[in-house]
């Protein structure tokens, strides 16, 4: 979780540094990915500390 907080981060601060649009389109790529990796961990952290009771 971590490295996706980082990678995302670094991204994020790239994108004014870096005014080229084919790198933007990488760059897209490399933040879907980190993020999407952020709401599958989140997901998944937050069903572990829930019971099958209360899930809805």
């Amino acid at each position: 979780m971590l490295l996706a907080l980082v990678v995302a981060g670094i991204v994020l601060a790239s994108f004014p540094a870096l005014p080229f649009l084919v790198l933007w389109f990488v760059l897209r790529f490399l933040h879907g990915m980190a993020s999407e990796m952020l709401f599958v961990l989140s997901e998944a952290w937050t069903n572990s500390l829930n019971r099958e009771e209360t899930r809805a």
